[in-house]
């Protein structure tokens, strides 16, 4: 099989391993959020460490590198605990359309932190995502918007995370980043 073809069916793969977590979480009722997403990063410790040792990769990277692996670590852990917050309280159709506008973030913090240039397309783009956003949203002035804004900054966070795991994408095995993260987490 060749790589493109393998690529799309490990992305499909990927997008419904995720439905299904978040299905889960969302069934998981009254368990606290804080144990989900301890036991959805415990899981991916293990998964990760299988990778990692299969790749020969370094467990902690390289000294250089640390601090962007920290703060990917921290942005991604805030991340999935505000995204596993919005899908608690908000139903699951919106907290997720909520945390898919993390390519939002990316466009945003790779123009600033990468350098990357912003085209007119990309700017239309973000004007109408963020549009679509307002729309999930509903802002009312009660504290009723509160999950709907969580899963805005679960976005915001995972964005942050991407874009960082962009930026050590040459610069350390990938197995290595994923381990990181759920080390920390």
């Amino acid at each position: 099989m060749e790589k493109k073809s393998k690529a799309v069916i490990y992305m499909l793969l990927s997008a419904l391993f995720f439905a299904f977590m978040a299905a889960m979480v969302k069934l998981s009722g009254d368990v606290p959020v804080l144990e989900k997403v301890f036991f959805r990063n415990l899981i991916s410790l293990f998964v990760a460490f299988g990778a990692l040792k299969n790749s020969n990769g370094s467990i902690f990277g390289k000294k250089e590198n640390q601090k962007y692996l920290i703060a990917r670590s921290f942005l991604g852990l805030t991340g999935v605990f505000l995204y596993f917050y919005s899908i608690s309280k908000l139903n699951l159709a919106d907290s997720a359309m909520l945390n898919k506008l993390s390519p939002f973030f990316i466009t945003i913090f790779a123009v600033i932190f990468l350098k990357e240039k912003l085209t007119p397309m990309k700017v239309i783009s973000m004007f109408v995502v963020f549009l679509g956003a307002l729309l999930v949203i509903k802002p009312q002035w009660n504290l009723s918007v509160v999950p709907a804004i969580s899963g805005f900054l679960s976005a915001a966070f995972a964005g942050g995370a991407y874009t960082l795991v962009r930026f050590l994408k040459n610069r350390e095995n990938p197995a290595t980043i994923v381990f990181y993260f759920s080390f920390v987490s």
